[in-house]
């Protein structure tokens, strides 16, 4: 079948996603196999008869591409590739585009959190696989606040471990996400404070997605960071930390008894740490702390 011009959108940008140097030919081959277009169909021409309408998809989908390169980081424009969905991309991708806009020039700032930057600001990632890196990185974190095993209990605790408070924290968060597959974005503003926004209402929700964007921020040198459901190295490197950063695995553990954790148990461990289920899940699972009960 030849696909629609958003249907389309998402493989073609997908084709240049490793960075290789392809033609437009190619491009339309990586397309063409994806979508398994005949050759009849390939043949088809738009009403003008100048040119056929899957060379004219996949060509408007290549000048988006150009256009995005530019408006955007590439590495952030990559984790929006890794989880975008085709059905309503472009629409998703242009909403991104203007609240990073938006996030640049948020006036709110966090003193504190960019003197802890400046000050921890980790020029490598520790060795290891990327699970075991966001594992480290939040350790050390955490050891350079002082925090001795104390779980971080929502934005609250999350913004007083920072040397801020409640509310200048919430006054970086200017808005929600509106995108499914996005969690969060950081935007690194000109004073070197951060704005957030994320996906998430609740407080232990947010506090999470704000701790994933803080990995980027106090690791990376990039302006931008997106947290995503993507299972790339990076999201999962920003996952880890922010489940250690708010729940180490040690102080988990001193508190589990038994072999096997129900889901009644998975919430009452994250009402007793103030913090999401899914850290509690992630670090039991992770860690190997017990095993989780399944259900059918």
């Amino acid at each position: 079948m030849i696909p629609d011009y958003q249907t389309a959108m998402l493989p073609t940008l997908r084709s240049l996603g490793d960075g290789a140097v392809r033609t437009a030919q190619e491009v339309r081959d990586f397309v063409a196999r994806e979508f398994k277009v005949t050759e009849d169909e390939l043949r088809q021409l738009l009403p003008s008869g100048t040119r056929s309408i899957f060379s004219d998809h996949v060509s408007w989908a290549l000048t988006y591409m150009k256009k995005a390169g530019g408006a955007v980081p590439s590495d952030t424009f990559a984790d929006f590739l890794a989880a975008a969905q085709p059905s309503g991309f472009v629409d998703d991708f242009g909403a991104i585009e203007r609240l990073i806009a938006e996030l640049r020039t948020q006036t709110a700032d966090i003193h504190s959190i960019a003197e802890r930057r400046a000050e921890f600001h980790m020029a490598r990632l520790p060795t290891g696989a990327p699970w075991q890196q966001g594992y480290a990185v939040a350790r050390r974190l955490r050891s350079y606040l002082g925090l001795n095993g104390h779980a971080i209990q929502g934005l609250r605790g999350l913004a007083e471990v920072l040397g801020s408070t409640l509310d200048e924290l919430q006054g970086a968060i200017i808005k929600r996400t509106p995108f499914s597959t996005v969690d969060g974005l950081l935007v690194l503003k000109e004073s070197q404070s951060p704005a957030f926004a994320t996906a998430h209402a609740n407080d232990e929700g947010k506090a999470f997605a704000i701790s994933r964007c803080l990995f980027d921020y106090f690791v990376s040198d990039s302006t931008t960071a997106l947290v995503t459901k993507s299972r790339s190295d990076r999201q999962k490197r920003n996952r880890a930390f922010a489940a250690e950063f708010l729940l180490p695995a040690a102080s988990l553990r001193a508190v589990i008894s038994g072999e096997t954790i129900t889901t009644d148990n998975v919430d009452d461990l994250a009402d007793r740490f103030g913090v999401s289920a899914f850290v509690v899940r992630h670090q039991i699972e992770n860690h190997k702390l017990a095993r989780l009960e399944q259900f059918d």
